[in-house]
């Protein structure tokens, strides 16, 4: 179902991760705030299935510790509602701090969303013409965490067949420093190959010649124009204030008109540009069935 989206154009689908990722780091508006929540959460799950809760259990604590610290160190806001140590308590910062949580729930699960999408030949082939030594570094970058989860595993299963989880409690702790020698030695001598690896192979030598599997069909353009269309209107929403919002000293935002709606709307048809595509790909898969 999602090969709806992962096969368009690299450029393509990287604009669109920079409109989603950018607009939700830099709007703090509540509103825009859920519908990228809501709209990379539901693309996540078109892409992972059930995998996704795990992102969202994992996601929260971060965005609850987020919330917590501003709620106890931002002491701003005009709506006080208890002291703690001679500390207000105000409205205004929790208000605040959950905003930002869920800000970052949404970014998080949308470089989740990018690591599923954007593979390492992808990024190596929009970058490799323009810094060869940055597009490498980056693919291996988005690799890095899936590669380190899976080689712990590796090393927990080879300790575990020698007895070391039957140990005593400090010769797992031992054990686990141990594992962690291990991984981070593998992690060097892996990346040492793969610096020697590519240099053998000349890459990132002017002239040298890449074989690319990509082409720039109708459907880009027009997924592309899609895409540049709506992330204008939505900064224009943006710039113009129609969806402005402060939260010190105390909240505050843009009376809700037709170009707040309009907005909204533009917005969250941006970020649901793949769940459609998607959803279309198995409509029409589904209606083909039908007729067989």
């Amino acid at each position: 179902m999602s090969r709806a989206f992962d096969s368009l154009h690299p450029a393509v689908s990287f604009v669109f991760f920079l409109c989603a990722v950018g607009f939700s780091m830099c709007c703090m508006n509540p509103v825009m705030l859920l519908i990228s929540f809501i709209s990379s959460l539901l693309f996540l799950f078109v892409l992972t299935g059930e995998k996704s809760l795990k992102y969202l259990l994992f996601s929260f604590p971060a965005a609850a510790a987020v919330a917590a610290v501003n709620t106890a160190f931002n002491h701003r806001g005009a709506t006080i509602l208890l002291y703690v140590n001679g500390n207000p308590i105000t409205l205004e910062s929790i208000v605040y701090g959950t905003a930002s949580g869920i800000m970052l729930m949404s970014v998080i699960i949308w470089f989740a969303c990018l690591n599923r999408v954007m593979t390492s030949d992808k990024l190596i082939y929009l970058f490799a013409r323009v810094s060869p030594s940055l597009s490498l570094l980056f693919s291996m970058i988005l690799r890095f965490v899936p590669k380190m989860k899976r080689r712990a595993k590796h090393i927990a299963s080879a300790q575990k067949c020698s007895g070391a989880a039957a140990a005593k409690t400090a010769d797992r702790i031992k054990n686990s420093l141990s594992a962690v020698v291990i991984l981070i030695s593998w992690s060097f001598e892996d990346a040492a190959d793969t610096a020697d690896s590519m240099k053998c192979r000349g890459y990132g030598l002017p002239g040298r010649s890449v074989f690319y599997k990509y082409s720039l069909t109708l459907k880009d353009v027009s997924v592309l124009a899609a895409i540049i269309l709506f992330a204008a209107f939505s900064a224009a929403g943006g710039i113009s204030g129609a969806v402005y919002v402060s939260y010190f000293p105390a909240y505050s935002a843009a009376a809700c008109g037709g170009p707040a709606f309009f907005t909204y709307a533009a917005y969250a048809v941006l970020l649901n540009i793949p769940l459609g595509l998607c959803l279309t790909e198995e409509l029409k898969w589904c209606f083909l069935k039908s007729k067989i």
